[in-house]
């Protein structure tokens, strides 16, 4: 929004930022292993594309390096205010204005509010008994803890979706025993990575190329696409792409007909990965096709009522919906008249786009 506000010549406006620096997932999360899944060239701004992507699909460092980069290019630094976190929106009718009320107590006054927060940033923990009592650490891939050294160590992941195929390779590659519970298996695709060479980016440096190359990566997206559409041809291709990926390391069948979905691709959300499969085929690593009950002293205890001993527990369980740990939105809005946003969307009201109610006079815009 920024840059295109730079880009449009305008230049009287403020970014309230609640980290300490840009970035938002790609700055809070530094799992190990935490790349994009969707191909480097087509995660970028298409107005400010990035020829010199080290991979196809690029890590956490490198996508939160082209962020900050692009935020310095366009002069945004002048315009952020870091480490401010708007608690509460308030549109004031007589003066055509909203108040912001600041986590710190302070107050700001602005003509346009956009709201920029994302839905996904608070990480949720399972309802289940004994996380206050196990002995262990434990903690959620999206507040990794890099002072744990797993090296060594009996390590419960539990989850098996879009972090957790990102994370279960790389703690294979440390831990002596893993242990993942998957309630639920998903369709994964194989990423396909790989690193461009420098004649590769030099090429890409060209704009028709650079052009060529996103289309093309489209294209091969839109495949995807078709699967939520339920267009037959794209869920066969999907369904054979996922079994062969599946089948090219796995060949115990208890453990290929553990991890095959009973739905077909694009029902939930489809996973990319290279290593997660040919990690669970690991003579340490176990997968256990059931869900958690609780956790003791010294171990995971599983919807069978089995208990695993192990050191450490890693939870790759989502994310609350929602800006806050209660699930509250990031910003609480009151309108005209003091009306809640929150209130009045769970009534029907869905104020999406160039605002036209009346109760919100003057929100521009909603992304997220």
């Amino acid at each position: 929004m920024g840059m295109q506000l730079r880009r449009a010549g305008l230049d009287d406006f403020v970014i309230y930022e609640k980290q300490p620096d840009v970035g938002g997932t790609w700055l809070r999360n530094t799992y190990p292993g935490l790349h994009c899944d969707i191909p480097s060239h087509l995660y970028c701004y298409s107005f400010e594309p990035n020829p010199r992507w080290s991979m196809i699909y690029a890590g956490q460092a490198e996508i939160q390096a082209y962020l900050r980069g692009c935020a310095e290019k366009y002069g945004l630094l002048e315009h952020l205010c870091f480490d401010s976190c708007v608690e509460t929106a308030r549109f004031d009718e007589p003066s055509g204005t909203w108040n912001l009320e600041m986590a710190d107590g302070q107050h700001h006054q602005h003509r346009v509010l956009v709201s920029a927060t994302g839905g996904l940033t608070e990480p949720r923990l399972p309802r289940i008994e004994g996380l206050d009592t196990f002995d262990g650490p434990l903690w959620h891939s999206g507040a990794w803890r890099d002072d744990v050294d797993l090296h060594g160590l009996r390590v419960a992941v539990v989850g098996s979706a879009a972090s957790a195929v990102q994370v279960v390779p790389e703690v294979a590659k440390r831990a002596r025993q893993v242990v993942v519970y998957s309630r639920t298996p998903n369709w994964v695709m194989p990423r396909g990575n790989a690193p461009y060479s420098e004649d590769q980016q030099r090429a890409l440096a060209s704009a028709p190329a650079m052009a060529s190359t996103r289309r093309r990566q489209y294209r091969e997206a839109m495949l995807w696409f078709g699967a939520f559409r339920r267009v037959d041809r794209a869920l066969g291709r999907l369904r054979e792409l996922g079994q062969a990926n599946l089948r090219s390391a796995i060949s115990d069948p208890g453990l290929i007909a553990a991890l095959t979905p009973a739905y077909q691709p694009g029902c939930k959300r489809i996973l990319v990965s290279d290593d997660y499969y040919p990690a669970l085929a690991l003579d340490h690593v176990q997968l256990v096709a059931r869900g958690v009950a609780a956790l003791t002293t010294t171990g995971v205890v599983d919807t069978d009522g089995t208990e695993t001993a192990v050191d450490a527990v890693i939870f790759c369980t989502g994310y609350r919906l929602g800006g806050r740990a209660d699930g509250r939105p990031a910003v609480d809005v009151f309108g005209s008249n003091g009306l809640n946003l929150r209130v009045s969307l769970a009534k029907g009201l869905r104020p999406i786009g160039v605002s036209p109610f009346p109760a919100f006079p003057t929100i521009s815009l909603w992304l997220g």
